[in-house]
């Protein structure tokens, strides 16, 4: 008999594929007070039967919100196997903090630090900082404007080190991106956002990143979001593919 049980689904946030760098548009708020805001969530699957597999995803976030100042600290781990054999095991932590320089332009700096066992990535660690301008914006009388187009700009120092005895991989990449934010009520938003980030001493050497999400709020303290990711390197780790793509659905808890 086929038996199918899927536990718990409760999750912070879009299980996103991890990249070179979080896609901080989906993790940006427009509409939060001041303070800290805390989001934690956790996601357990298992399913019996023709297949077995058992999934663990946990997820925690931090936002600091001042006048001048928006900060937030996010961290991702998911572990899966099937019939005993591990299938996904990753995690990241990453850390931003901006500063408002305008109405339009922001200063940013971060860190980030993650593994992916699937692309063979032992450890990523990178950090950097640059400037995002508002090209243009909407506003409507919310807290959220109605729409935001914005393009940014910046260096950052990228540290890989692989499985397999591969040597590790120094160095300084771009990373510039444009994004679009709509928010046409206080109940739905969507993002579209994509990054180039390339190797500042081979051009030829790049990523592009892109992720488009739609949030939708059921309650005052939770949403609906589901997203779709793609990612293509153009030059990957030996015996890696140049792509991966995932969609992915979840729901945001916020207190």
């Amino acid at each position: 008999m086929k038996i199918r049980i899927f536990c718990v689904y409760i999750a912070l946030s879009l299980s996103c594929v991890l990249l070179a760098q979080v896609n901080t548009e989906n993790l940006r708020k427009y509409n939060a007070d001041r303070g800290f805001h805390h989001t934690v969530g956790f996601s357990l699957g298992l399913q019996e039967g023709n297949s077995e597999s058992l999934s663990m995803k946990s997820n925690y976030r931090l936002d600091w919100l001042t006048t001048a100042y928006y900060s937030f600290f996010a961290a991702n781990y998911e572990r899966a196997e099937s019939r005993g054999k591990l299938y996904s095991h990753k995690g990241f932590m990453h850390l931003r903090v901006t500063r408002n320089l305008s109405d339009y332009v922001i200063a940013e700096g971060f860190t980030q630090k993650e593994f992916n066992a699937f692309i063979d990535l032992k450890d990523r660690q990178l950090i950097g900082s640059g400037l995002r301008y508002e090209i243009m914006r909407t506003d409507s009388g919310r807290k959220s404007p109605v729409l935001v187009w914005a393009v940014g700009a910046g260096l950052m120092w990228e540290r890989e080190m692989y499985e397999h005895n591969e040597p590790t991989v120094r160095k300084l990449r771009s990373t510039n991106y444009l994004s679009i934010r709509w928010n046409p009520d206080d109940r739905l938003a969507f993002v579209a956002t994509t990054y180039y980030q390339a190797d500042t001493r081979a051009f030829s050497d790049y990523r592009l990143l892109h992720n488009t999400s739609m949030t939708i709020a059921l309650w005052k303290k939770l949403s609906f979001v589901t997203a779709f990711n793609a990612r293509y390197d153009h030059r990957p780790a030996p015996g890696i593919r140049t792509y991966d793509v995932e969609l992915s659905n979840g729901v945001n808890i916020v207190f």
